[in-house]
């Protein structure tokens, strides 16, 4: 035989849910209410991924800083990691340059220290900023629609390669004039091309390799006497190779560039 408050279930003997039984049920709301919340939260969050690689494909991303964005002299003021400026000729290679602690801290920033998936182009981290050492490494994630440093695919081009070798480099006080001498491809891994700071006799083993191995070469443009800049993204090839273009530095002179 049941007892005689079973028979009414969660409700008391007048018709009233006990106090356990609405306990139960304002747990259940807020439970409720609570994966609203989080779901909600991890669709703005997709969203929110999903706009940002858009806006970087299409061009309209912050990191671009063409007319209307940031300029040299702005992004000095703002951010302390930024060292320079780089632009190639006739690619859409045209953005400021950063150093960070390690070489992961701008993978996913720009040059303003805001969260982006294009990152930044940055110099390794372990160079001198001031760009005095005979070798250093500038990095970039590789984009399409010419942003970022997808542009260094151009020069795997023959006739591309063959036409165009002009670059610059902004310092804030300095302007470098580069020239385009050598493309390879190699893993992400070798110490010859990724080796940093430069150690001594490491621009003759980079100027053997590009002899050996680029893909196309200058041949005379190189030599153990250069300095040398290069500029390096992630090639389709393999998930570790690189596709690298190795500039020269052809003249160094005094320019204010910190207030562009």
């Amino acid at each position: 035989m049941r007892a005689v408050a079973d028979t009414f279930g969660c409700y008391g003997r007048y018709g009233h849910q006990t106090a356990g039984a609405r306990a139960a049920r304002v747990f259940d709301h807020v439970v409720t209410w609570v994966m609203a919340i989080v779901l909600l939260l991890i669709g703005g969050l997709a969203g929110y991924s999903l706009w940002d690689s858009y806006q970087v494909v299409e061009g309209t991303d912050l990191t671009q800083y063409r007319p209307g964005g940031y300029g040299f002299g702005e992004l000095l003021a703002m951010n302390p990691d930024v060292v320079a400026w780089l632009t190639v000729d006739n690619t859409g290679i045209d953005y400021p340059v950063v150093q960070g602690s390690d070489d992961f801290e701008y993978l996913d920033k720009d040059a303003t220290g805001a969260s982006s998936a294009s990152g930044s182009l940055f110099l390794d981290s372990a160079c001198d900023r001031n760009f005095t050492e005979p070798y250093e490494v500038i990095m970039g994630h590789h984009m399409v629609s010419h942003k970022m440093f997808g542009d260094l695919d151009l020069f795997l081009d023959q006739s591309f390669f063959d036409s165009n070798k002009s670059a610059k480099l902004y310092l804030p006080h300095e302007t470098l004039e580069l020239e385009v001498d050598a493309v390879l491809t190699e893993n992400a891994y070798d110490q010859v091309i990724f080796g940093t700071p430069a150690e001594a006799g490491q621009v003759a083993e980079v100027v053997q390799k590009a002899e050996s191995s680029a893909v196309h070469y200058r041949q005379g443009s190189l030599s153990s006497e250069v300095q040398i800049i290069s500029l390096s993204t992630c090639s389709s090839n393999a998930t570790d190779a690189r596709t690298i273009v190795l500039c020269k530095v052809v003249d160094r002179y005094d320019e204010d560039n910190a207030g562009d």
